[in-house]
C-alpha cells in the first residue's frame, strides 16, 4: 500500500494520467449523464398541492371568531367605563352624591345656646330676679324690729313688780313705820283707855289702883293685837306680793319666749326663703345647662347623622365603584373566554392541516427523491469512478529531474469521491 519516489533532473513538465482500468467507467459515467442531461431527467417539477388548505374545523373556528368579534363586546364598555371614571377624577356618581351631602351637612352651631344663654341668665329675667331678690334680703320679714321692740317690753319691770316690790320685799312688816296703822293703834288705845275709865268710873274705881293696871292692860291688849294683826296682814300681803311678781315675772318669760320663738322664725323664713332663691338660681343654672345640652346634643346629633349618611353614599359609591372596576377588569377575560371555543376548533384545525402539510412535504420529498435519484446514482457512481481514477499518476520534469508520485489505492479511495463535478474538473480541467 506504500509509494515509491524517484527523482531525475529535467525540464519542468507535469501530466496527470488516470488509472487505466477505471477509465471504461469514467466514460461511462460520461456518456450516462449526457444521457441524463438530454433526456431531461431530474428536470421535472412537483405539480401537486404544496400548501394544505384549511379545513372544516378550522373554518369553522375561524367563523367563530368573526362571529364573536361582530358580536357585543364588552371590553369597550369597560374601557369606556374606566375612561368615564378617569375624568370625573375618579370620583362616581353616588360618591358625588355623598360628598355633596357631606358638604350640606351643618356644623354644631354654638349661636342659639349663646343666645339662649344670654337670654336665661339675663338680670331681666323673672326668674333671676326673683332668685336675687331672695338671696338679697329684698323679700326678707321686716317684723324683727318689732320684735326686738315687744320683747324689749316684754322684759322690762312689770307694773306689779313696781308696784309691789316694796311690799314683796317686807318693807310693810313694821307696823311703827305706817303713819295711817298708827293713827289706828292711837284711837283703839284711845278708846279702850276711855272704855275703862267708864267702867271704872261707874263702879266707883276710878283713880284706884286697879284702875291704873287694867287701863294699862286694855291699853297692851288692844295694840298687841293690832300690831298682830297687822304683821300677819302685811306678812300675806309680802306672800302675794312675791307670787304676783313671780307671776309677772313668768309671764314676761313666756312672753320674751314666744317673742324670741317669732323672731327666730322670721329669720328662718329668710334664711329659707333666701335658700329657696339661692335653689332657684341653681335651678335655673341646671335648666339652662341642660337645656344647652339638649341643644347642642340635637346640634350634634343631626350632624353626625348626616355625616353617616354622607359616608354612607361614599362608601357605597366607593364600594360600587370598586366592584365596577374590578368587572370591567374582567371584561377583557371574559371576552377572551368567549374565543376559547373558537381557539381550541382553530387548534384542531390547526393540527389536521399540520398534518396535510407533512403528507403534502412528504409527497413532494417522493417526488424530489424520485427525480433526482438517477442522478444520485450517477453521481455515486462517478465518485467512485473518480477515485479510481485518481491511482494514476503525476509526472514532473524540470529539465534535470523527473519524479513520479502514485497514490496508494486506499487514499484515493477514502478521500477521493469527487462526484461527477469534481472529476471533470480533475481530470479534464488540469
Amino acid at each position: 500500500m506504500g509509494g515509491s519516489t524517484q527523482t531525475q533532473t529535467s525540464q519542468q513538465h507535469s501530466e496527470t494520467q488516470p488509472w487505466a482500468p477505471a477509465i471504461p467507467g469514467l466514460q461511462a459515467v460520461i456518456s450516462d449523464a449526457g444521457k441524463l442531461y438530454n433526456g431531461g431527467s431530474g428536470t421535472g417539477i412537483y405539480s401537486g398541492p404544496r400548501v394544505a388548505q384549511l379545513g372544516d374545523d378550522a373554518l369553522t373556528g375561524l367563523q367563530s371568531i368573526r362571529d364573536q368579534f361582530g358580536s357585543d363586546n364588552a371590553a369597550p364598555q369597560g374601557i369606556s367605563f374606566a375612561q368615564s371614571l378617569l375624568g370625573s377624577g375618579g370620583i362616581s356618581p353616588t360618591t358625588a352624591q355623598g360628598l355633596s351631602m357631606l358638604s350640606a351637612v351643618p356644623e354644631a352651631s354654638t349661636a342659639r345656646l349663646s343666645s339662649l344663654a344670654d337670654r336665661i341668665g339675663s338680670a331681666s329675667n323673672p326668674i333671676n330676679q326673683t332668685a336675687s331678690s331672695f338671696m338679697s334680703g329684698a323679700r326678707d320679714l321686716t317684723t324683727i324690729p318689732q320684735l326686738d321692740q315687744l320683747y324689749a317690753k316684754s322684759q322690762a319691770p312689770s307694773s306689779a313688780e313696781t308696784n309691789l316690790s316694796g311690799i314683796a320685799a317686807g318693807d310693810s312688816l313694821d307696823p311703827t313705820k305706817n303713819a295711817i296703822f298708827q293713827n289706828l293703834v292711837k284711837t283703839s288705845s284711845d278708846n279702850a283707855l276711855q272704855a275703862q275709865k267708864e267702867a271704872f268710873a261707874a263702879s266707883g274705881r276710878y283713880g284706884s289702883g286697879a284702875f291704873a293696871g287694867a287701863t294699862a292692860k286694855a291699853v297692851n291688849d288692844t295694840q298687841s293685837q293690832l300690831y298682830a294683826n297687822q304683821y300677819n296682814t302685811e306678812a300675806q300681803r309680802q306672800l302675794s306680793a312675791n307670787s304676783q311678781i313671780d307671776a309677772a315675772r313668768q309671764a314676761a318669760s313666756q312672753l320674751g319666749l314666744g317673742i324670741t320663738n317669732a323672731k327666730s322664725n322670721v329669720e328662718s323664713t329668710n334664711n329659707n326663703q333666701r335658700l329657696a332663691g339661692a335653689q332657684l338660681g341653681q335651678a335655673q343654672q341646671g335648666q339652662e345647662a341642660s337645656v344647652l345640652g339638649q341643644v347642642l346634643g340635637g346640634d350634634q346629633f343631626n350632624s353626625t347623622l348626616g355625616v353617616t349618611k354622607a359616608q354612607g353614599f361614599i362608601g357605597a359609591g366607593q364600594t360600587g365603584q370598586s366592584q365596577a372596576l374590578q368587572a370591567a377588569s374582567m371584561l377583557p377575560a371574559l371576552d377572551a373566554a368567549r374565543y376559547a371555543p373558537a381557539q381550541q376548533m382553530l387548534g384542531v384545525g390547526s393540527i389536521l392541516q399540520g398534518q396535510d402539510q407533512a403528507n403534502i412535504g412528504a409527497a413532494q420529498q417522493v417526488f424530489d427523491e424520485t427525480n433526482q435519484m438517477p442522478w444520485q446514482n450517477l453521481d455515486r457512481y462517478a465518485g467512485l469512478m473518480g477515485g479510481m481514477a485518481g491511482l494514476g499518476g503525476t509526472t514532473d520534469s524540470d529539465g534535470r529531474t523527473q519524479t513520479r508520485t502514485q497514490q496508494s489505492l486506499g487514499s484515493t479511495l477514502l478521500g477521493g469521491a469527487l462526484g461527477i463535478g469534481g472529476l471533470i474538473s480533475k481530470f479534464m480541467g488540469s
